[in-house]
C-alpha cells in the first residue's frame, strides 16, 4: 500500500507518523521549494520513510490512497490540480470546513470535482503536534465500510486509534462547526466582565446547536458521541480554564484565539492577522451560503433551540451561528452573544459597554 499526502503543513506532515509506523511509504506534495524545505526540516517526518516533492504527478503516481490535508480555502485548487492525474484512488479528506462559494462540505467539493464516490473523511481531536509525537488519541474515519476499513488498516497504530463511521455528513458537519463554535466561546471569554457561567452557557448552547444543525442536514444523532463529535468539539472550544486569566494562550485552538481577540474589541482584520489561518472564519461564510441556498433553515434550528432552553423571543437572530454571522461577518457588537443568552438584558449590557 502506498500513500500520497497533498499538503506539507503541520497536519499533513504529522499524519505520516502513524502511516510510517505501519511501514507504509508516503509521498508528500509541497506547493513550492520553500514549503518542501520547511516540511523536511520540521522534525515531524521520517525522511527515511517519507519523501517530499513539488511535482503532484510524481507525488500521486502508483499510489493507492490520496490524503488531502490543506486548509479548507486551498481544497478547491488542490483538487483541480489533481483532477487530470486522478486514477480512481481512495481519497481521504482531512480538511474541515464549508466552501463559501458553493456551500459544500470539503468532501462534497472533492466528490463533485473528481466525479467519484471513493471519498472518506478523517476527523477527530488530533492536534498536529500530538500526532507527530505519538501521544495517544482516537480519530474517526467516515465513509463506505470497505474504504474506511482500508484506511483504518493503514492508520491504526498503538497511539493513533481509529474508529469507523458510516455517517459522512454528520462527521463533516461536526468537524466544520466546532471551529465556528470555538470562535463563539472565545468571544465570550475575551469580553470584559465575563464569567465562567457565561462561557459554560455559550459552550453548552453551541454544542446543542451543532447537534441540531447536523441532524437538520442529515447527520445521525449518534455522531455527536463519536470522537469526531463531542471530543473534537471539546478540544477545539476548550472551556477548562479559569475565566479571569486575560491571556490568549498559544495552546488554545486558532479559532478560539481569534474569538478572544474579537471579544476583546480587536477589528476582525486585525484579529485574523494576529492568529493566522482561522478555519472557522471561512466556514462561517460557508454557513451563510448554506442558509442562502435553503439547505440550512436557521429559523427551524432557532425554534428547536427555544424548545430546549425555553427561551423567550430574542432581539437577535436567536442562534449562535446567526449571532456569529452578525458579529464576525457584519461587524456587529460581540455583546450579541450575551444578548443571545439573556435577551432581556441586552440594553443593560449596552449601557455597561458605553460606560
Amino acid at each position: 500500500m502506498k500513500v500520497s499526502i497533498l499538503g506539507s503543513g503541520d497536519y499533513g506532515s504529522a499524519l505520516t507518523t502513524p502511516l510510517n509506523r505501519n511501514d507504509i511509504p508516503v509521498k508528500i506534495y509541497a506547493r513550492s521549494e520553500k514549503s518542501k524545505s520547511k516540511c523536511e526540516n520540521s522534525g515531524m517526518i521520517d525522511l527515511n520513510k517519507t519523501t517530499v516533492v513539488t511535482d503532484m504527478a510524481l507525488a500521486t503516481e502508483e499510489t493507492d490512497i490520496i490524503i488531502i490535508a490543506v486548509t479548507s480555502a486551498g481544497v478547491k485548487d488542490i483538487v483541480k490540480q489533481l483532477k487530470p492525474l486522478y486514477n480512481n484512488q481512495i481519497i481521504c479528506v482531512a480538511s474541515k470546513g464549508i466552501d463559501p462559494e458553493s456551500g459544500l462540505f470539503m468532501n462534497e467539493v472533492v466528490e463533485k470535482e473528481l466525479d467519484t464516490d471513493k471519498v472518506c473523511i478523517l476527523s477527530g481531536p488530533s492536534f498536529a503536534e500530538d500526532v507527530a509525537k505519538e501521544r495517544p488519541l482516537i480519530v474517526t474515519i467516515a465513509g463506505d465500510e470497505k474504504l474506511t476499513q482500508v484506511l483504518k488498516n493503514c492508520f491504526n497504530a498503538k497511539d493513533f486509534m481509529v474508529e469507523l463511521s458510516s455517517d459522512v455528513i454528520g462527521t463533516a458537519c461536526w468537524g466544520s462547526l466546532k471551529n465556528v463554535m470555538a470562535i463563539g466561546v472565545g468571544i465570550m471569554q475575551g469580553q470584559k466582565n465575563t464569567n465562567f457561567n457565561l462561557i459554560s452557557g455559550i459552550y453548552d448552547m453551541s454544542f446543542a446547536e451543532t447537534k441540531l444543525i447536523s441532524n437538520h442536514l442529515g447527520g445521525k444523532e449518534s455522531s455527536s458521541l463519536k470522537h469526531s463529535g463531542f471530543a473534537d468539539f471539546a478540544l477545539t472550544c476548550g472551556v477548562g480554564f479559569h475565566y479571569k486569566d486575560p491571556e490568549v494562550k498559544e495552546n488554545f485552538s486558532r479559532n478560539k484565539r481569534f474569538g478572544m481577540y474579537v471579544g476583546k474589541g480587536y477589528p476582525i482584520d486585525q484579529a485574523l492577522i494576529k492568529v493566522g489561518t482561522v478555519e472557522g472564519y471561512s466556514t462561517l461564510k460557508g454557513l451563510e451560503k448554506l442558509i442562502e441556498t435553503g439547505r440550512l433553515d436557521l429559523n427551524s434550528v432557532r425554534d428547536k433551540m427555544r424548545k430546549i432552553y425555553i427561551q423567550p423571543d430574542s432581539p437577535v437572530e436567536g442562534t449562535v451561528v446567526g449571532s456569529l454571522i452578525d458579529i464576525v461577518l457584519k461587524g456587529k457588537s460581540p455583546r450579541l452573544l450575551v444578548n443571545y443568552l439573556f435577551p432581556d438584558r441586552g440594553k443593560e449590557f449596552e449601557r455597561e459597554k458605553e460606560e
